[in-house]
């Protein structure tokens, strides 16, 4: 019964139905840089009591399974489901990366149950953003291309600068800061969040109808992968010191998959990769899984593991 889980299945519903109902895509744009500018900032208001003692251990191990999972998904989108590797690759580099919506409600979701996590996990969602879409990439062009520049865009893209500047701005003003800026980037932050799931339904109906004869291929490992990689994450926070929450929150960040920043590189580097492969699993089938499924599945195995 969450405001935004019911706003993102009325999004479907009204795609599925032929509705009328759409967004412009420049108000899109401007609310999801509000919400990663917004996710920055909380986390920068979080990591003022993180002791700086647990970074290393925990963004080393993070950085670890973040490098693991493109190649783990690139390995079985080859030998088992016989994808190319073109878009073996570009599958790979959005598992790689993490989807910062499911991030922000795995968050919400441990708020509303009062259950303690570690701030450093908001340093971790920033830090995963990029290495495993470079992974993906290079798996996908053996070498073949250039990567410099593929390296320097995802740096300078929106999603990193948003939440990088805001983790540090959050950080640098203190309480008074976390006061000042509240009323509009924390107060406000479920409703234009339910904005954005709202579109979200949409787009996940169309790309889902878009799927073009790989359907069975792309719903199973749309499942199987956050499944798997977000195990491996909840073990990983958990042998890096994490509580039961931030294990869980390391976990979900492993079983995203970006369909943003992944979404933006893998089309500049690799545009004979087909659309409805990579954002039909991630956006299609990973996203829509995680929120309704992958996200309770894996909070009750972070309390079993802890």
């Amino acid at each position: 019964m969450s405001p935004p889980i019911l706003a993102f299945l009325l999004g479907a519903l009204a795609k599925a139905v032929r509705s009328d109902l759409k967004f412009h895509r420049d108000a899109m744009s401007l609310i999801s840089g509000y919400l990663l500018l917004a996710i920055g900032l909380k986390g920068g208001f979080a990591l003022q009591g993180v002791d700086p003692a647990t970074l290393p251990l925990v963004l080393v191990i993070g950085l670890a399974v973040g490098a693991l999972i493109p190649l783990l998904a690139f390995g079985v989108l080859r030998g088992l489901f016989k994808f190319s590797q073109i878009d073996s690759g570009a599958i790979a580099a959005h598992y790689g990366s993490i989807s910062i919506i499911t991030f922000t409600f795995a968050v919400t979701t441990l708020e509303q149950r009062g259950i303690p996590f570690e701030g450093v996990v908001y340093t971790l969602a920033v830090i995963l953003e990029a290495p495993g879409i470079l992974v993906g990439l290079l798996l996908a062009k053996r070498g073949k291309a250039p990567m410099k520049e593929v390296a320097r865009e995802m740096l300078t893209g929106k999603s990193l600068i948003l939440l990088g500047g805001g983790l540090a701005i959050g950080a640098m003003v203190g309480e008074q800061g976390k006061a000042d800026l509240s009323p509009f980037f924390v107060e406000p932050f479920q409703g234009v969040l339910v904005l954005f799931l709202l579109d979200l339904g949409m787009q996940v109906v169309e790309r889902i109808e878009a799927l073009k004869g790989r359907a069975a291929s792309l719903i199973a490992f749309g499942i199987g992968a956050p499944l798997v990689n977000g195990c491996l994450g909840v073990l990983a926070g958990n042998a890096a010191g994490l509580s039961v929450g931030g294990a869980f929150i390391m976990g979900i960040l492993c079983a995203s998959g970006s369909y943003i920043a992944a979404t933006a590189a893998v089309s500049h580097t690799l545009p004979e990769a087909s659309p409805s492969l990579y954002l039909g699993s991630s956006l299609g089938v990973t996203f829509p899984f995680n929120i309704l499924a992958g996200i309770p599945i894996l909070l009750a195995f972070s309390q079993w593991v802890g």
